[in-house]
């Protein structure tokens, strides 16, 4: 009963960080003009269109990473083709709806258990990779946000050295993980199960995994903006990291309304709303909608196989 209190609590949050974000958005949008929104979309070159395409089939490739080194560190072998098929999936659900530990978590179970592994490894997967996917993204933030935290406090109008504390404890605990690993101790006990460190190779590799996803990712929403739109590429995906993040944690479906209204304000004043508007929405459309379209087709395409194989049986 409890657990169900707190689900709703969260749920009723979501919608009341939506509700504001929806606000903060539109008005942030007050100026936009449609005609000069469509001749914007219609700018857009379609080599860069091509070529943020190919970044989000990197970024998705690379997320697929976090699996395949969570099966290693519980000491389970699992194809890297069968770990990349379901992590692209899983992840362009979360992606979407949002919730990304309960939505990309159930596909995960529903075709990991299908492949003969047990529910409890499954569990762990999902944890291990969920844990270290937040810790390398904070961390990265951290690092992008320290050089870069006299713009960003300008544009949130907060003091730079809360800014630099605040990426600072982010990059702490990243070190803090890699320092974990390196020791190989302390062993932590959740309930009645020991959770032993992983291998520092391991570490390492999550951390260059997270650095590589930020960069693919960033760059679907940069290529589609204009080459001289004013910021440099290293402080535009520090201002996309903490867009992205505030969306994520928001558990809005695809951090809707909250990414973009965090990143019109980071953005820097001189760029015209119908320019990133334009590219948002390409973003969007790219990196959301075209990957959530091939999931449900291989997802459905599974399920139909599978019934057909289980008749046959």
């Amino acid at each position: 009963m409890q657990k169900r209190f707190w689900q709703y609590i969260v749920v009723c949050a979501a919608i009341a960080v939506f509700a504001a974000a929806v606000w903060a958005l539109t008005w942030q949008l007050r100026d936009l003009r449609w005609d000069e929104l469509g001749r914007q979309l219609e700018a857009i070159p379609l080599l860069r269109i091509l070529a943020a395409v190919a970044a989000t089939f990197a970024a998705y490739l690379v997320l697929a990473a976090y699996d395949h080194t969570a099966f290693r560190y519980i000491g389970r072998r699992m194809p890297f083709g069968r770990v990349a098929f379901v992590s692209s999936i899983s992840y362009a659900f979360s992606h979407n709806l949002g919730f990304g530990a309960l939505t990309g978590g159930a596909v995960r179970f529903r075709f990991y258990t299908d492949w003969d592994v047990p529910p409890g490894d499954v569990a762990r997967v999902v944890l291990y990779a969920g844990i270290v996917y937040y810790l390398c993204a904070l961390s990265v933030g951290g690092l992008l946000t320290l050089p870069n935290a006299a713009a960003l406090a300008d544009a949130l109008e907060l003091d730079t050295g809360f800014i630099r504390a605040v990426a600072a404890v982010w990059v702490l605990s990243g070190a803090l993980y890699v320092l974990w690993c390196l020791c190989g101790k302390p062993v932590v006990r959740v309930g009645e199960r020991e959770v032993t460190p992983p291998k520092i190779r391991h570490g390492l590799i999550q951390f260059c995994v997270g650095i590589l996803e930020w960069v693919f990712t960033s760059a679907v929403l940069y290529l589609v903006l204009p080459p001289d739109f004013g910021m440099p590429y290293w402080h535009f995906v520090a201002v996309y990291v903490l867009a992205y993040m505030a969306g994520y944690i928001s558990h809005v479906p695809g951090g809707l309304g909250v990414f973009e209204t965090v990143l019109l304000v980071l953005i820097p004043e001189t760029v015209p709303t119908h320019v990133v508007a334009a590219g948002i929405i390409t973003y969007r459309v790219i990196y959301f909608l075209m990957p959530l379209a091939l999931a449900l087709a291989l997802f459905g395409a599974y399920e139909a196989a599978r019934g057909r194989f289980s008749r046959k049986g």
